[in-house]
């Protein structure tokens, strides 16, 4: 008898301890607006072919970014992100005084956050048959302070990057 008392009790604190997780698959676009500063960006490429498989992770931390690099998501499902930092100097090494942001408007799904971009610069609303770019990312975590976004990108058959960028929000 104690033994299936035992039992029922141990039972009751493990669906009790459950409940108490903390879950966020389920982010409401209220939950991400604010300005959200880069602190450290993981980059893992995986290169399959010829029978040979290479991981290549390179870490990016807080002494590479700069207060220009950060994502801002406003209440009005519209956000801008800005990279000036060592990482993002490799993509674009014309910074100037003036603040660079690329406006994106943004839906937040349980994990999924969607981005769809509202300025490139080749391709003028659709014109000529241009699709605007819609990126699919994954909130990992999203609390008061952090926040951890990663871009799974497939390059080809080949070449896999998975981008966990971590954020800071800002004041």
């Amino acid at each position: 008898m104690k033994t299936n008392y035992s039992l029922v009790v141990a039972a009751v604190l493990m669906l009790a301890l459950a409940a108490c997780k903390k879950d966020n698959t389920h982010v409401q676009n209220n939950q991400i607006v604010g300005k959200w500063y880069v602190n450290k960006l993981v980059v893992k490429e995986q290169t399959t072919g010829t029978g040979i498989a290479t991981i290549t992770d390179t870490t990016y931390l807080s002494n590479d970014f700069t207060a220009d690099d950060y994502f801002k998501f406003n209440s009005n499902s519209t956000s801008a992100i800005s990279g000036y930092g060592t990482f993002f100097h490799g993509f674009d090494i014309s910074k100037t005084t003036t603040e660079s942001e690329i406006p994106f408007s943004y839906v937040v799904n349980g994990s999924t956050l969607t981005l769809q971009s509202l300025w490139v610069p080749s391709c003028f609303a659709g014109s000529n048959g241009c699709s605007i770019p819609i990126f699919t990312e994954t909130i990992l975590t999203l609390d008061a302070h952090n926040l951890i976004i990663r871009d799974v990108q497939q390059g080809s058959t080949t070449n896999k990057i998975t981008t966990d960028t971590y954020y800071t929000r800002g004041n």
